[in-house]
This record gives structure tokens, C-alpha cells and sequence, in this order.
């Protein structure tokens, strides 16, 4: 997704170092197993990682995430998986530990984990769910500290891609393990294992996250705080847009006229999004020096307009958190 690091090195984002982006509904919940709307999983990929991370390139892949390598066996049947070495916001080490009991836990939620059935290729995992044996059946072996296996009941070649889904993301066993509040209500108590941490929660107005200094990769985090305000009003959205109060914002097509006779940013349709583009938005605006870029992506199947700091976005933190 991002293409050179060249690209961005004059880039500065605002004196502050800091984003503020739109968010239509207050989120629901921080829990990685239980979590499925859009609002939920945006705060979630910014405050937590997964085995895998994406590459310069925009591949999922091994090295920019929570694993650090992996091995297949046995025909595709056993991989088994290696953790870097990284803290929770805490200073607490990551462990193989917390994923194990975060994706045991996914399946002790049934269908609480609307994304629970991700974790069903694993060895015994439709058994556990329906309670015909024990946890010491799943396929799921702690070999030590960094390291663990996972066995699956038949070879899955989507096994790897699954791992994206923050379904498989690891919580912090010693802290969730008191109660699931502090997915829900306490934020004070939640442990982020991503680029950031909650540092205020105000409900149906603002949340703020901070750059978390015990991210393994904090020296490549170029973000120090994400402010996310809660609008859902397109003339609301759009009026904070124009006094500048929001980098990203996202509004229906009604507004895309106006938009487009607004400086600094760009209208890119979506069927357009790719390297060559993002490479020329890119050297451009940091020939310019702008302190805000902003690039608009049209979304025709959900008749709505983004306005981004890139042309490619889901994960935020995939977008511009790291070079």
C-alpha cells in the first residue's frame, strides 16, 4: 500500500504530528474476537497487531506484523509460527501464550465472534465449539515463549489470509482474563499491542490514541496522536472539513462538487487506484510541502466519498502510520 519511503520523507503531516479523522457511529466494542463493524475494527487495526503486517509492496506478509517467520509441514496440514520479540502498551511481553488463549477464546464465544468460524479449519475446533472434547484437543501447541503450532484438520491454502482478520488478533491474557469490561467501558485498562493506545475516550464525541512507545516498531510510526470526532451528519462533517478540524472525512456524493472546489486534496475514482498513482500524488505533494494532503476516493457501491491522506485505505494504520 505505501509504495517508497522516498516519497515520504519531506511530508509533514501537521505541526503536531497529529490526524484527525471522522468516524459515523460511536464504536461498539474494542474486542478483536467480538468486533465486526466498521467503526470497531478501524480502532482495533490502530491499536493492535496481528501475525501478519503489510509490506511497502501492499502484501500481507511476515516480518511487518507480530511474526517474525513461519514453516509449513506435513503436507500443509502443521504451521508452525514464530513472534518477534514486542511489548503490550504495558511493558509486558507478547507472548504465544496470548494467542493462544485470544483464539481459544474466539471459540468459546460461538457466536458472539461473528468472524469465530475463521479459526474452524484448526484441528478439533469444530469439536471444541460443540463441546465434544477439550481445549487439550485443539490443534493449537505452545512449543515455548515465541513460538507455537497450529495443526488444521485438512490443508487450507486461505489458512494465512485468515490471519488478516482481527478475529486472530492476541489480547492480553494476565489483563482480559479478569473481566471483558475493558473492551466495552474501561479503556483505561486496555492493552494495545499496535502503533497506538487509547489516551481519551469521550463517548458520542471524541477519541483520541497516542503513539505507543512500546510498539516493536514505534521508530517507523510517524503519527503521534490520531483524534477520531464522532459525526454522522454530512453538513456537519463537511462544515468541520472546511475549518479544518477533520484530515479525513467521509460524506455522500452529494457533497463531491464541493469538495472537489476545495484545495488540497485530490478526487481519485476508485477503479483508478493503483502504484502509478499513488506514486505521482505522492512526489508531488512533497515537492509542495503541504502540512495537509488529502486525496478523495469515490466509492461507487456504497454511494459515499472518502476524503483520505492516501488513495488506499481500510486499516488506517495501514495508510499513514508507518513509512
Amino acid at each position: 500500500m505505501l509504495s517508497s519511503k522516498k516519497y515520504y520523507e519531506d511530508i509533514v503531516i501537521d505541526n503536531e504530528q497529529r490526524i484527525r479523522v471522522q468516524l459515523e457511529k460511536n464504536p461498539r466494542t474494542l474486542d478483536p474476537q467480538k468486533a465486526s463493524l466498521p467503526e470497531d475494527l478501524t480502532l482495533i487495526c490502530n491499536l493492535q497487531d496481528g501475525i501478519l503486517g503489510i509490506s511497502q509492496d501492499g502484501e500481507y506478509v511476515f516480518g511487518e506484523g507480530l511474526g517474525k517467520s513461519y514453516e509449513v509441514e506435513n503436507d500443509g496440514l502443521v504451521y508452525r509460527f514464530k513472534l518477534r520479540e514486542a511489548y503490550w502498551s504495558d511493558g509486558t511481553p507478547i507472548t504465544t501464550e496470548d494467542f493462544y488463549y485470544s483464539w481459544k477464546r474466539a471459540l468459546d464465544l460461538k457466536e458472539e465472534a461473528p468472524y469465530g468460524q475463521l479459526l474452524h479449519s484448526i484441528k478439533n475446533a469444530k469439536q471444541y465449539v460443540n463441546e465434544e472434547v477439550g481445549p487439550e484437543e485443539l490443534g493449537i501447541n505452545i512449543v515455548d515463549a515465541l513460538v507455537f503450532e497450529v495443526e488444521l484438520e485438512e490443508p487450507d491454502p486461505n489458512f494465512l489470509y485468515k490471519l488478516i482478520y482481527p478475529v486472530f488478533f492476541p489480547i492480553n491474557y494476565e489483563n482480559s482474563n479478569m473481566d471483558d469490561t475493558i473492551f466495552d467501558k474501561d479503556h483505561n485498562r486496555y492493552i494495545s499491542s499496535g502503533p497506538f493506545h487509547i489516551e481519551e475516550w469521550l463517548d458520542y464525541d471524541r477519541i483520541t490514541l497516542s503513539k505507543n512507545a512500546t510498539y516493536w516498531d514505534a521508530d517507523n510510526v510517524v503519527v503521534e496522536k490520531l483524534d477520531f470526532l464522532i459525526i454522522s451528519e454530512d453538513i456537519r462533517i463537511f462544515e468541520a472539513f472546511q475549518r479544518g478540524e477533520l484530515d479525513i472525512i467521509e460524506v455522500s456524493k452529494n457533497y463531491k462538487t464541493n469538495i472537489e472546489k476545495s484545495p488540497g486534496f485530490y478526487i481519485v475514482e476508485e477503479g483508478q487506484l493503483d502504484s502509478s498513482i499513488k506514486l505521482q500524488e505522492f512526489e508531488m505533494k512533497s515537492g509542495q510541502k503541504e502540512e495537509h494532503f488529502r486525496i478523495g476516493i469515490i466509492k461507487p457501491s456504497i454511494n459515499r466519498v472518502f476524503v483520505l491522506p492516501t488513495p488506499l485505505t481500510y486499516h488506517l494504520k495501514w495508510s499513514y502510520v508507518r513509512y
